[in-house]
């Protein structure tokens, strides 16, 4: 049941990476415009080999890495804390011959081959065969790379490889699924529960508690570290990671989300007291979790499918291809046509929150989704048919439409 989820799991990066590749084949410069570091212009060309089978990246921090279906790794953009594996701060893709055949695959260990892929703003993970999990870049403080100490790893010579262990999970379990926030890593584990690490002073580990890191100490991983409480013989089927909050897809399709909540981005408004509840949390005191944390109410009869995670927002894609997204709205990137934020008070969510509208078929019926990805105020989908279309905050060029710092409509990059 695991396998689907994943499948349907698109990073922020992937999609990006879909709207510059149409617009070059387009014959547009909008792909020129949408790194002024190089970074992405150079991706494109790794991207486009048919063997990359997964991209994984992070804009706002600037490194992105790719899993071949060879089960190699390659890390590019910034470096550094050493998110790119490669044993030093080097920032690769913004000079000539460092890309291609001259990026070397991150070593992840004698014989070991990768599944997934996942990045945080300033580290990466990789699911390993047989069910490992290995992390690295800035761990200095909060634990991210789950080794039980404080330091980056990844960022000087022998650090990689069989030099870095496995992260602890506990005795006998091992990771089906792996999920980044900005700061935090969780997995869901052969036995469909799920455990978290890294930083936790917003709750995003949903373990009742809060601490600045879970992981940078000795004793806080294995079977130390406590799954997370998603209810009553609930097990999950999918994960995602936020800025500061996760969402999980539950066994029974349920949605439920914990961590920090800006701007209504968990779906909560009539848990969460915007006017009198100053810590804005769910998952940060005992009692909050497990049975107690209903399933984020998104409308009558939907299923969702993919969920993903942004800046204060979060998108569910559901399984009649339709797309629905909450939180902050500053910059539109709800795509709902305004700036006003959703979930955060009483009325919003549930059937009153509409879906995203991407345009008319020819069979006149709404045009339908294949993944959605929530960014740094912005979202984009892959439509049924190949075309991308993004919204929300262009001050990267995100859109590749330049002079155009917010956009609260549709931006479509159709396919030639």
């Amino acid at each position: 049941m695991y396998e689907i989820a994943d499948r349907r799991r698109f990073t922020v990066l992937a999609v990006l990476v879909a709207v510059a590749i149409v617009a070059a084949a387009c014959g547009s410069d909008g792909a020129e415009e949408t790194d002024r570091h190089g970074f992405f212009e150079d991706a494109l060309v790794s991207a486009a080999v048919p063997s990359v089978i997964q991209i994984a990246g992070d804009l706002a921090y600037g490194h992105a890495c790719a899993l071949f279906s060879n089960g190699g790794v390659k890390c590019w953009g910034e470096g550094d804390y050493g998110e790119l594996g490669r044993g030093d701060t080097d920032y690769i893709g913004d000079e000539p011959m460092e890309m291609g055949a001259f990026l070397p695959y991150v070593d992840l260990g004698t014989g070991r081959t990768a599944t997934a892929i996942t990045t945080g703003e300033e580290h990466s993970c990789a699911l390993l065969d047989g069910g490992d999990v290995k992390c690295w870049g800035n761990s200095e403080d909060w634990g991210a790379s789950g080794q039980g100490y404080e330091g980056d790893i990844g960022e000087e010579p022998g650090e990689m490889g069989d030099s870095l262990a496995v992260i602890d999970l506990g005795t006998g379990l091992t990771a089906v699924a792996i999920a980044a926030g900005s700061w935090h890593n969780c997995a869901i584990l052969d036995d469909g529960s799920v455990k978290c690490w890294g930083y936790n002073e917003y709750a995003a580990l949903g373990l009742g508690r809060l601490e600045y890191g879970v992981g940078e100490s000795t004793g806080e991983m294995g079977d130390a570290l406590p799954v997370v409480d998603l209810g009553t013989g609930r097990t999950a089927k999918a994960i995602e990671g936020g800025e500061w909050h996760t969402c999980a897809i539950l066994d029974n399709d349920d949605l439920k989300c914990w961590g920090y909540d800006e701007a209504g981005e968990l779906g909560y408004p009539d848990i969460i007291s915007y006017d009198n509840d100053p810590s804005r949390m769910i998952g940060d005191v005992p009692g909050e979790m497990g049975d107690a944390l209903p399933a984020v109410d998104l409308g009558v009869g939907l299923t969702v499918v993919q969920v993903s995670g942004g800046d204060d927002m979060t998108c569910a894609l559901f399984s009649n291809t339709r797309v629905k997204c909450w939180g902050e709205n500053d910059d539109g990137e709800l795509g709902l046509g305004d700036d006003h934020a959703r979930g955060n008070h009483s009325g919003e969510m549930g059937d009153a929150l509409p879906f995203l509208d991407f345009g008319t078929g020819a069979d006149g019926n709404p045009l339908g989704a294949l993944a959605v990805a929530a960014g740094d105020d912005f979202g984009c989908v892959i439509l049924i048919g190949g075309d991308v279309k993004c919204w929300g905050e262009n001050n990267r060029g995100v859109h590749s439409l330049p002079n155009r710092p917010r956009i609260a409509s549709m931006v479509s990059w159709p396919r030639c």
